[in-house]
């Protein structure tokens, strides 16, 4: 996988290096030019975030323990500054019993910035994400769930299968989701999803408790 991006990047490289140096006659061909890498520019960039979210999946996770409700409202909050206008996400509820549990922060805040970033490229305006989660016995379960197109049912049963989908995104790498799979399989994590095409998408991750032994404590200051 990584072999594929580091190729596909090279030719993008390529095309941006090629769009900038062939000369131009009018000052319509050097508009064409300019716009031509500045796609190139877009793609590689997109490559490069996919490249890195992929060596995430290739760490090892660090047991923390977190309070996870708190955790997850942290991290809607520090959302909500870049989310476009016309998109809202509305975090699990406070009142809902938060008890501590060991898994790597690190790992699910990637995850959750993953499913969020998927959700909010796919939406229009006035759509919204709405996270839910809920604790039961040793198991975490977070549902991240939108008001999108959604998938069709081949595509989500080829990433729950670990495989690679082409994105109905522009200049989109269709590799997030499958970031999430391989990071969720490092921390005792799966994946299942469900979709009405045209009414949205819902990814529903269930997580069971890390071992204990070394783990850091994630305070709720840490996390607000």
């Amino acid at each position: 996988m990584a072999a594929r991006l580091l190729h596909d990047l090279k030719n993008v490289l390529v095309g941006y290096s090629t769009s900038l140096s062939h000369s131009r006659t009018s000052a319509t061909e050097t508009l064409v030019g300019r716009l031509s890498a500045s796609r190139h520019r877009d793609s590689a960039l997109v490559l490069i975030t996919s490249l890195r979210s992929l060596w995430g999946t290739l760490t090892t996770p660090t047991p923390s323990t977190i309070e996870p409700i708190r955790f997850i409202r942290g991290l809607v909050a520090e959302t909500l500054g870049v989310l476009p206008i016309g998109v809202g996400i509305t975090p699990p509820s406070a009142q809902v019993e938060d008890c501590p549990f060991t898994t790597s922060s690190e790992f699910l805040q990637s995850i959750l910035h993953n499913l969020i970033k998927n959700s909010v490229e796919a939406m229009p305006a006035g759509s919204e994400i709405r996270i839910e989660a809920l604790r039961q016995e040793d198991l975490l379960l977070v549902d991240v769930q939108d008001t999108g197109p959604g998938l069709r049912s081949e595509l989500i049963q080829q990433v729950l299968a670990g495989e690679p989908i082409n994105s109905t995104k522009r200049e989109g790498s269709g590799l997030g989701l499958l970031t999430v799979y391989g990071m969720l399989k490092r921390i005792n994590g799966s994946l299942s999803g469900t979709s009405t095409p045209g009414r949205g998408m819902t990814w529903m991750i269930e997580l069971r408790q890390l071992p204990t032994q070394g783990a850091e404590v994630t305070t709720a200051e840490e996390d607000e």
